[in-house]
């Protein structure tokens, strides 16, 4: 989704991962001005589409080589997120260029990088509880309050700082994702200035917006009238307004998407939303 990439917002302190060959692996930090981190990020940017990318090699190729040598997106250090999220924007601005020259009439096709465009990410900052100190509260919450012992699960860090529907955020939040064997997973969102909780967790509003889902199929906007099943959810999105103390959980079902507000206080819905892909 093209009209997210200028979303994204650079902080004044950048954690830039530097590396020969993708740009990925080791951290520094580049302070600066808001301009001055945007022009490092472009700078950057361009270098790798100089260096790599060619008539035959665009940004999918760019994408999997990275996945090749740091793994899964989902497990990449913080700093790493923050840093392929602001390269992104750049690398499909180029990736539109390479097509239009070479191979004129191809469709941008990137199926990894709405889910990576539809956050903001935040990096660690002085004021900010640590990623240990997020990690011990997300386990002793689901622990205490869900019986589930996480602590051997592999585990995905984010620092999210704001969302594309919503903007930036009132505050940033780590959000802790927990996957088991069994493919489960459960998610802590934790306030990474104060270390609060919603009074509910994404754990639960997830599980409660999908029961709530297929019990109501909105069988109009499925394939054939047939009721929603879990294969055909495609992809669910949970994240916290704080402002308001609202859960928002987009789910996404073929080429529709439905949101669903669920109020942190009372747990009633506020509002059910659906727009076509």
């Amino acid at each position: 989704m093209l009209r997210k990439t200028m979303a994204l917002v650079f902080i004044l302190f950048l954690t830039i991962p530097i590396s020969v060959s993708l740009g990925l692996a080791d951290a520094e930090t580049h302070d600066g001005t808001e301009s001055e981190c945007d022009a490092f990020v472009r700078e950057k940017a361009e270098d790798i589409v100089a260096t790599k990318f060619t008539s035959e090699y665009g940004i999918n190729d760019y994408y999997e080589d990275c996945l090749e040598e740091y793994g899964i997106f989902r497990y990449w250090t913080i700093e790493q997120k923050n840093w392929f999220a602001g390269l992104l924007p750049y690398l499909i601005e180029a990736e539109n260029e390479r097509l239009e020259t070479y191979h004129p009439g191809w469709a941008n096709s990137m199926p990894f990088a709405d889910s990576i465009l539809n956050w903001r990410y935040g990096v660690l900052q002085p004021d900010y509880i640590s990623e240990e100190s997020a990690r011990g509260k997300a386990l002793e919450f689901l622990l205490n309050d869900c019986g589930k012992d996480c602590s051997q699960d592999q585990l995905s860090v984010n620092l999210y700082t704001g969302h594309w529907k919503m903007g930036q955020f009132p505050a940033p939040f780590w959000v802790l994702r927990f996957y088991d064997k069994t493919k489960e997973d459960a998610e802590v969102w934790i306030n990474a200035l104060t270390g609060s909780m919603p009074k509910h967790q994404a754990v639960d509003i997830t599980r409660m917006a999908e029961e709530q889902f297929k019990a109501n199929p909105f069988e109009d906007r499925l394939v054939a009238g047939e009721a929603v099943t879990e294969d055909m959810i495609d992809d669910i999105t949970t994240f916290y307004d704080e402002g308001l103390h609202q859960w928002h959980v987009m789910i996404q079902v073929l080429d529709s998407y439905w949101e669903i507000i669920i109020d942190d206080e009372t747990l009633e819905t506020v509002e059910t939303e659906t727009s076509n892909g």
